[in-house]
């Protein structure tokens, strides 16, 4: 009875020696090690020596506009949705555990000093119409306290106050007559406001308005807070979210977009390294080294314990001692 071939010993030792150098503290050091050599070798390469725009643009195409999502994605997005909005319904952190009044200070300041919040907030034409609507309906409210804290925005309490007296003319037959002439009030002074050279309100009033609001909140449960938007909320704004981007990611303004992204990305890194375009992006070695300890460790004691490890480097290899040339070199 013959034992093994040369060959098959052979490839028992080289399954023993990759079983060797993968596992335990040996792991580690081959880590490291690979990390290195890898860095080494693409910091030679350049990212257009690599790959095309037009290769990175097909795919980006593909993925992006081409790729059918399956119901079962929106279908999980969905279920995670609702798992997380019933987790914080039960939290009883409060508002400024999570949100302090710097941070409410910080970002209220940064927002009113963009460029953009002016126009499309305070010169949008769905800001005057809202801004109209909350003057006619303050105007009319019979509930004390939403009164009240209209008269406390700039500006309005004095437009209430006309408001009200332009109601009290009329007579209750007449009601719709004092409507009309209160919306027309209020559209000339939300249009004054908006075409005036300064802003409707500073931004020292605009900034402490939102903290006077974080503030009246700050001690609220999350779960309170999250009682203004219900189950049935989440799921219509995921639906409208996936059906916009079905749409959108269908249309040449978006292709357009998309190629145009990935055409100023090569000509930013074209001729960067990849070493040096990884580092740029703030992908270093030591977060490749804690990463792939993190992952790989635990991926191939399972390998190595349910017998695939064996089988995969055996199916990698063994055409290669099985090969008329290694045979040859072991006769």
């Amino acid at each position: 009875m013959t034992g093994p071939s040369k060959a098959d010993l052979l490839l028992d030792a080289l399954v023993d020696h990759w079983r060797n150098q993968l596992t335990g503290d040996a792991l580690t050091a081959f880590i490291e090690r690979e990390i290195d050599t890898a860095l080494h070798t693409v910091g030679q390469l350049t990212l257009d020596q690599v790959v095309t725009p037009e290769q990175v643009t097909a795919t980006a195409l593909k993925y992006a506009s081409q790729w059918t999502i399956e119901g079962s994605i929106p279908e999980l997005v969905g279920e995670i949705a609702a798992r997380l909005y019933e987790t914080t319904s039960h939290d009883a952190v409060p508002l400024r555990n999570v949100f302090d009044q710097n941070q409410i200070q910080e970002f209220t300041g940064s927002l009113i000093a963009l460029p953009a919040f002016r126009r499309l907030i305070y010169e949008s034409p769905l800001t005057r119409e809202w801004a109209v609507e909350l003057i006619c309906q303050a105007a009319g409210s019979t509930v004390l306290a939403s009164r009240i804290k209209a008269e406390q925005v700039p500006g309005l309490g004095s437009v209430l106050s006309a408001a009200e007296l332009l109601m009290n003319r009329f007579a209750p037959d007449t009601r719709l007559q004092a409507e009309i002439r209160i919306r027309e009030l209020a559209e000339l002074v939300v249009t004054y406001f908006q075409n005036r050279g300064g802003r409707p309100m500073d931004d020292t009033a605009l900034a402490d308005a939102a903290v006077d609001l974080w503030a009246e909140h700050a001690d609220t449960p999350m779960s309170e807070i999250g009682q203004m938007v219900t189950p049935d909320d989440v799921e219509d704004f995921l639906v409208l979210a996936f059906e916009f981007f079905f749409r959108f990611r269908q249309t040449e303004y978006f292709r357009s977009v998309v190629s145009e992204g990935v055409q100023y990305f090569f000509e930013k890194y074209g001729t960067w390294t990849l070493a040096d375009l990884l580092e740029d992006i703030g992908v270093g070695p030591d977060d490749m080294a804690e990463e792939a300890r993190r992952y790989a460790p635990p991926i191939i004691d399972l390998l190595v314990h349910n017998g695939q490890f064996d089988a995969i480097v055996r199916r990698l290899h063994a055409g290669f001692f099985e090969s008329d040339r290694v045979q040859q070199i072991l006769a």
